[in-house]
């Protein structure tokens, strides 16, 4: 798999979570084969990959860690003004990365 990728920002409420594996970064190095390897992935901006699946008939497309998991969505998007990242996605992209593993250990 290629290690570099592209930055984007991730959007969140002043919410934040322990189960937010992202919990305190502001950024993230998309890892696709669809978009340009311009960066290494960082401790500042960790490495995310796109999900994309087909649901009702609609195509969705999510970003989560590329460290396993059992990840849901942590109410956090991710997008960049880079034009390039529109080839992927008009809108901001989900960012899947509440560990559900965590909630269940805590009780």
């Amino acid at each position: 798999m290629e290690t570099k990728g592209f930055t984007a920002n991730i959007y969140r409420s002043q919410y934040d979570s322990y189960l937010n594996v992202l919990n305190g970064k502001n950024e993230v190095t998309i890892i696709d084969k669809e978009l340009p390897a311009m960066n290494e992935p960082t401790d500042k901006a960790p490495a995310v990959r796109l999900v994309r699946r087909f649901i009702f008939g609609k195509d969705y497309i999510h970003a989560e860690p590329i460290k396993p998991g059992s990840y849901a969505f942590g109410g956090s998007f991710i997008f960049t003004s880079d034009s390039r990242f529109r080839d992927i996605n008009n809108y901001p992209i989900p960012l899947h990365d509440r560990d559900m593993s965590l909630e269940a250990k805590h009780f």
